[in-house]
């Protein structure tokens, strides 16, 4: 006896939605909480890269074979800023998502200074993914 309650239910829907009174259902929950996770996970792959780019502007760790070195280094700061760029895109297509917006901010100067790096020791032009905002620090 459950179809005369279903029915009056989507009537009620019906003449609700009619005169504009219920908003059609949004993303709800679960999209959002699955870009949050997507974005801290990419921030988690974000690190290893970043962190081999630390090492070398504090001159902790130097690779023998020049060549080796500098692909090495392009290869890190390609990494780091296309990581950044998807986290960004994210924080982008989710702007209701203040951890995502907090995860970008960090992943973007991330990506500057990657891109330094890489100028600096290579001379490797890594570009800024346009979802990366400029860094002002």
């Amino acid at each position: 006896m459950r179809a005369p309650g279903l029915l009056a239910w989507a009537a009620l829907c019906l003449a609700g939605c009619a005169a504009g009174k219920v908003a059609p259902p949004g993303p709800g929950p679960e999209p959002a909480r699955a870009a949050r996770d997507e974005a801290r996970a990419l921030m988690e792959q974000l690190k290893a890269p970043d962190g081999y780019l630390a090492s070398l502007r504090l001159g902790a760790l130097e690779p023998e074979d020049p060549a080796v070195r500098c692909e090495e280094i392009c290869t890190a700061a390609g990494q780091v800023c296309e990581l950044a760029g998807r986290i960004c895109g994210l924080a982008t297509e989710n702007p209701d998502e203040g951890s995502i917006r907090e995860l970008c901010q960090d992943a973007g100067p991330r990506c500057d200074h990657a891109r330094v790096t890489a100028w600096r020791a290579c001379a490797c032009e890594i570009p800024r993914p346009a979802s990366v905002p400029p860094y002002s620090g």
